[in-house]
């Protein structure tokens, strides 16, 4: 038998003040230096024309609910509520911002509402997604291409905020949320 000991008094270090975040919109109950964008929608977004869907949280309804809190003219800006998120964090000193990446090889398609079990992706309710694009990146992306680019939404997001050792750049992503759900 193995003795473990463990000593609390050597090695102390300070804990990262990043370990204190938040996923969720509670800055008015407490002051965290770092928030995540979380939550079975950011699975299926769709960064291009900003659509997600609730998956199993709600009828696996597609439709602009991550988007409709801000004003209508800013639902076709390419990365909306991601732009949003990171300003809303810049604003409350919340350092370190963690942003969704979609991992579950697609995303919605659409805004029309609940989707049966027979048009679960792969079908024309999602679009698929590639992680590399393998050809020039652009900032205004084709929101009636078949295919969303992961490293593309990377590359737009640092060309609006810097790259993460800046002052306004994203310094986290998350590999997605919770994709097994969706299988």
């Amino acid at each position: 038998m193995q003795k473990i000991i463990i000593r609390t008094n050597d090695g102390q270090k300070p804990i990262s003040p990043y370990i204190y975040g938040i996923n969720g919109d509670y800055e008015e109950f407490v002051v965290t230096t770092s928030k995540r964008q979380g939550g079975n929608r950011w699975t299926a977004y769709n960064w291009v024309t900003n659509m997600s869907s609730a998956g199993n949280d709600y009828y696996h309804n597609n439709d602009y609910y991550l988007v409709s809190h801000l004003p209508r003219e800013q639902w076709d800006i390419p990365g909306a509520p991601t732009i949003d998120f990171q300003e809303k964090c810049l604003q409350n000193g919340q350092e370190l911002a963690v942003v969704t990446l979609q991992m579950a090889g697609y995303v919605s398609a659409d805004a029309n509402g609940p989707v049966s079990e027979e048009e679960h992706a792969p079908s024309s309710r999602f679009v698929r997604t590639q992680l590399r694009k393998g050809a020039p990146f652009t900032l205004h992306p084709d929101p009636h291409a078949d295919t969303v680019y992961i490293d593309e939404y990377v590359h737009y997001l640092v060309e609006h905020f810097g790259k993460a050792n800046t002052a306004r750049g994203i310094k986290g992503y998350s590999l997605d949320n919770e994709p097994a759900i969706w299988k």
